[in-house]
């Protein structure tokens, strides 16, 4: 299994190339998700297309970190944008892991933007965790990608510094 973290500070035009450095951003609540609108991923319908598998956890410290927004891209396209129809930020939280399936065309290089929006409990109730990544793949069969939200650090790390994101590949 390889893992491997690439995270962009927020709103960093330099998203899509992966240096390994962790960082976040740290913003007054606002509740701007623009970005994450747009169009919906269509699944390709090419004889090459191979199923993909993304499954996404959350394993932020609730007490510390409540999620909030859960933005997927693949090759620019939107995967899903949570909460969806009415999910109480609870019922969000509560499904993790989701998992997306879906054909995606095997040749060349694909593309998995992520964007998560924690808000802040208790002391940080006023403030949005903005963690963004992005992870280039090839598309083999039985391809399953996870992409973990984590709390990184220890208690003596600042709370600005703990929310990030990892990608893990492997073949099931």
């Amino acid at each position: 299994m390889r893992a491997d973290a690439c995270i962009a500070s927020a709103w960093a035009a330099a998203m899509l190339s992966c240096g390994g450095a962790s960082s976040h951003a740290l913003s007054r609540a606002a509740g701007d998700f623009g970005e994450c609108e747009g169009p919906a991923y269509s699944d390709a319908k090419t004889p090459s297309a191979v199923p993909v598998t993304l499954r996404f956890h959350n394993r932020m410290n609730p007490s510390a970190f409540q999620l909030w927004k859960a933005c997927p891209r693949l090759d620019g396209a939107n995967l899903f944008s949570g909460p969806r129809r009415g999910d109480s930020l609870r019922a969000l939280a509560d499904t993790l892991p989701v998992t997306w399936s879906g054909p995606v065309e095997a040749s060349g290089t694909h593309t998995l933007l992520m964007r998560v929006v924690f808000r802040g409990v208790g002391d940080y109730r006023n403030f949005d965790f903005d963690v963004r990544s992005s992870r280039k793949f090839e598309v083999r069969p039985g391809l399953v990608i996870d992409v973990i939200y984590y709390e990184q650090g220890n208690a003596k790390t600042p709370i600005e510094d703990r929310p990030a994101m990892k990608f893990e590949e492997r073949i099931e």
